[in-house]
């Protein structure tokens, strides 16, 4: 059975879900207003409602012809180094790392690479083991750019297994990110603050099936500017703990990666095609 099909099995008819915030409360207000600090690469805020270990938004300055591209919370900044080992084979099977600081041989935190033998499908993220309670975690998802589903499951820190979803999207929360991009908002499925479905309408940072959006992500046509990441909702908040981030981050840059590789390879086609009828044309001229 494929993934799509066992979300269907999971999630038989949505529009009958009738699940509220814990207590009967209404849902925490929508924000998508960064109250982090930041002073150090892997610094974070212990304030109340702020992520744990991620900038809440950030750029990811992607450099193509390098083995090293950056994350900052601020257009620029080198906050955390995403590394490569080889950009000729970077969509197969190395792994993309995310480092816990800007030099490219800083400790790993997460890391993501194709899965074998699942043609591009589908990825495993894999987290590094952390000590004897946390021993690591590889997760499979699909979470491409093409495909009916982008889903994959994360044991957060608490012991519970959340389903996530990543969908497009150039709704409300992609264009305020960032106007004029195009992007993925990452679904939580199992959310305790999913509304009713039946709704006319749903308040910014929900789905039209009522499922809280905990991030999103924005990227210019034709790649030519830096694409940009925000946790929103519970993502923002912290809930869900550092592996939650981690993985939300990761799994962002590699369909970042897969769909400028898309890009590419269509680009490069269709150039061949054009060369291919000027050939034609001429020897029948």
């Amino acid at each position: 059975m494929g993934l799509f099909e066992k979300l269907s099995t999971k999630y038989p008819d949505e529009k009958s879900e009738s699940h509220l915030a814990p207590d009967g409360q209404s849902p925490p207000p929508y924000s998508s207003a960064s109250s982090a600090d930041f002073s150090t690469p892997s610094s974070h805020s212990s304030a109340p409602g702020t992520t744990l270990k991620l900038p809440q938004s950030f750029w990811l300055d992607y450099r193509w012809h390098s083995s090293t591209s950056f994350i900052g919370a601020e257009k620029g900044a080198r906050d955390f180094a995403v590394t490569v080992p080889s950009r000729m084979n970077c969509f197969a099977h190395r792994a993309i790392t995310l480092r816990d600081g800007s030099a490219k041989d800083s400790p790993a935190l997460v890391s993501v690479k194709g899965q074998k033998g699942s043609m591009g499908r589908r990825s495993v993220i894999s987290l590094p083991s952390t000590g004897e309670k946390d021993p690591g975690q590889d997760i499979v998802g699909a979470f491409g750019p093409g495909g009916s589903s982008k889903g994959f499951d994360v044991t957060l820190e608490n012991g519970t297994v959340e389903h996530f979803e990543w969908r497009r999207s150039m709704g409300d929360e992609v264009k305020n990110l960032e106007s004029g991009f195009q992007g993925w908002k990452l679904v939580r499925m199992d959310s305790p603050y999913t509304l009713s479905g039946g709704q006319e309408e749903f308040p910014q940072g929900y789905t039209s099936d009522g499922r809280e959006i905990v991030a999103v992500a924005a990227y210019p046509k034709m790649f030519r500017n830096s694409p940009r990441f925000e946790f929103l909702g519970s993502g923002a908040r912290g809930e869900m703990g550092v592996r939650f981030e981690l993985v939300a981050a990761i799994s962002f840059v590699r369909m970042y990666e897969i769909a400028m590789q898309q890009a590419n390879g269509a680009a490069a086609s269709a150039s061949a095609s054009a060369s291919a009828s000027a050939s034609a044309a001429a020897v029948t001229a």
